[in-house]
């Protein structure tokens, strides 16, 4: 790859650290690496690819890493730091022998920091399994009779000191602190090593943060089961292994930080839901009014055009809190206001009228009568035509959608109904009678729109 080469002249390693972002700090890397002793054509100015090498730098240079409280055996570059070391200032011999010299010796050291950790890991089996011989005995112990022990006024524990496990650490041995669950430590650096990939209209929802904090949380217990971890909680390896070096803070998501914190999201969204639930649901405007108009009172500079955010903003707070746009359905001002009081009233009320009339035991002579309307046509489906088609589909129906026929129903307490009463509109035909196959006993009648009016209602 092009930008994966050292900047460093002469230097032929790949990989390596990014300049960085600090001017000053910048400049004394262009200026260590002789980049800007010399007057080009055109002036030589690091990119974003541009990296400087880790043979450069002294160990003094890099610091310890921890990530929720533990120290992480990774170490990373300081702020402050400025490559030093180049052909230039330090003369060594260059021959052959001694290149397969030093890369024989690098090799041997890095064999016996090997061997000395596969020698910690049986160091460390070795004092777990006899801690778990020591809680074996201890359970063993604690399943005697307590009445059959007398009471002992004090007791006395003695102890042996524990094995002296010496040849099984090292210097560079780093120690896991673990932090309590729950509490979350920022990371220790900046994720600039990381390629950050800004995505539209999707938000990450809290759901999977929760469950990126479990999956740190339990990854940070045991760094060798990371991939596991990933399996475990459905995610990608990479992303879980960033966040457990450190790179990636835990809560980090795509794109821009919120406009809001996230309590001020959770009243809105709170808010938002509140109205649906009383009738008096919010469109995708008015959302965006609202946040306009708080936006406004606080008087905030946020990116968004006049304080009033887009519809990329909208669907990205509609995944984060679980809202969606739903078909809402009509309810009159006069059910609106029925409340579990005035029910319980009318049936009270109902209840001593039938009781007046005598119609408590008499359930043949209670009736109940309601209408209902259907229309002349039948509505179309979704049919097989071509995808991109710049014409609507037509679908033949019979009938018309703008007439609509009544039928009377009335039944009574005990489950009898009698014959229904049909109102067609228009007049009457005299090529066919409409009623046939109806009900024995049904009646119809004709009006202009096939509604009930004061005549038709006292023939029924």
């Amino acid at each position: 790859m092009p930008g994966s080469c050292c900047a460093v002249f002469g230097c032929c390693h790949r990989g390596g650290h990014t300049f960085p972002k600090d001017k000053k700090i910048r400049n004394q890397w262009r200026r260590a690496i002789k980049r800007d002793s010399f007057k080009p054509i055109r002036p030589w100015w690091p990119t974003a690819s541009s990296l400087v090498c880790k043979a450069h730098f002294l160990d003094s240079d890099y610091e310890e890493k921890s990530v929720l409280g533990f120290k992480v055996n990774k170490k990373k570059l300081k702020k402050t730091a400025v490559p030093s070391q180049f052909a230039w200032s330090k003369v060594e011999p260059s021959s052959p022998a001694l290149s397969r010299e030093k890369r024989l010796k690098e090799r041997n050291e890095k064999r016996r920091l090997e061997k000395e950790e596969v020698k910690q890991d049986e160091c460390r089996k070795g004092e777990s399994a006899e801690n778990d011989a020591v809680v074996q005995d201890l359970n063993l112990a604690m399943q005697v009779d307590i009445e059959s022990v007398p009471v002992i006024q004090e007791v006395h524990i003695q102890t042996d000191p524990l094995p002296n496990y010496s040849t099984c650490t090292s210097e560079t041995q780093t120690e896991f602190n673990p932090s309590p669950l729950g509490k979350r430590v920022p990371s220790a650096g900046p994720a600039s090593k990381v390629k950050r990939r800004y995505s539209r209209g999707y938000r990450k929802s809290q759901e999977h943060l929760e469950a990126v904090r479990r999956a740190v949380e339990e990854a940070l217990q045991d760094t060798s089961y990371i991939k596991r971890t990933a399996a475990k909680y459905n995610l990608e390896y990479h992303f879980l292994y960033r966040r457990v070096l450190g790179t990636v803070e835990v809560e980090s998501r795509n794109g821009p930080d919120p406009v809001h914190s996230a309590d001020e999201e959770k009243n809105i969204a709170h808010f938002i839901s509140e109205m649906a639930l009383r009738g008096m649901g919010l469109g995708p405007s008015n959302v965006m009014d609202l946040v306009q108009n708080f936006l406004q009172q606080e008087k905030r500079k946020t990116v968004f055009h006049n304080n009033r955010p887009g519809y990329t903003w909208y669907y990205a707070f509609s995944a984060r809190h679980g809202l969606a746009l739903r078909k809402g359905s009509s309810l009159e001002a006069s059910r609106a206001k029925v409340t579990p009081a005035k029910l319980d009233e009318w049936f009270s009320k109902y209840k001593r009228f039938m009781s007046y009339r005598n119609l408590l035991d008499q359930p043949h002579r209670i009736w109940n009568a309601d209408e209902t309307g259907f229309t002349m046509g039948s509505k179309t489906t979704k049919v097989m035509a071509p995808e991109m088609s710049s014409h609507p589909i037509p679908q033949l129906s019979g009938g018309s959608l703008k007439n609509r026929f009544t039928v009377m129903y009335c039944a009574n307490a005990e489950g009898a109904m009698i014959p229904p009463f049909i109102i067609f509109p228009n007049k009457k035909p005299t090529g066919y009678d409409p009623l046939v196959g109806a009900t024995i006993g049904a009646h119809a009648e004709y009006t202009d729109k096939g509604w009930m009016d004061a005549s038709t209602f006292s023939m029924f």
